[in-house]
């Protein structure tokens, strides 16, 4: 008898963060918990963690508490922060600086999201970089650096456009971006 696999687990996530690049993140809710079921159930903690900072972004983005959402992202950074460098994602950082950003804590958002596109540049998707540098676009944006803006922006659209076959809704917020950079 075969029981549940990282492998799984890893599907429901994928699926999950289809559902967020789809900007439904109510459709997220329901594969992240079976595929954290599974991985508490596996013991692997620093797939839990991960898995957790997706549910933290989730929750807030669905009308949660978002203190308590970027209390718990707080948490998972120091985790990962205390854990091996190479089980270290992006996301927390990311997720925590969208939040920030959302309420308007601009400094401290973009202290997140540049540390965001630090990890998120030794990693392998390279379109999750281009959504970090496009969430530091928008921080640099909002604290009047159109120029640092701009660059940030620019470097995102040219990923997208090597990563994807048509423009999505990340590569679209870019383009949006840049635009109001270079006004």
């Amino acid at each position: 008898e075969s029981g549940p696999t990282p492998a799984t687990a890893g599907r429901l996530r994928t699926q999950a963060r289809a559902y967020l690049a789809a900007r439904r993140p109510q459709d997220a809710v329901a594969p992240l918990a079976a595929g954290r079921a599974i991985i508490d159930q596996i013991g692997i903690p620093y797939i839990a963690l991960v898995i957790e900072a997706d549910q933290a972004y989730v929750s807030a983005l669905t009308g949660g508490d978002i203190n308590a959402a970027a209390a718990r992202l707080e948490r998972v950074i120091k985790a990962q922060d205390a854990g091996e460098r190479r089980y270290k994602s992006h996301l927390p950082d990311y997720y925590l600086g969208k939040l920030l950003l959302g309420q308007s804590q601009v400094t401290q958002s973009r202290a997140a999201l540049e540390r965001s596109v630090v990890l998120a540049r030794t990693q392998t998707r390279k379109a999750e970089l281009a959504d970090a540098l496009t969430g530091l676009g928008q921080a640099q944006l909002a604290q009047a650096l159109p120029g640092e803006a701009a660059h940030s922006f620019e470097e995102a659209l040219q990923i997208y456009r090597s990563t994807q076959v048509a423009t999505s809704p990340a590569q679209t917020e870019a383009l949006e971006g840049l635009a109001q950079a270079q006004r």
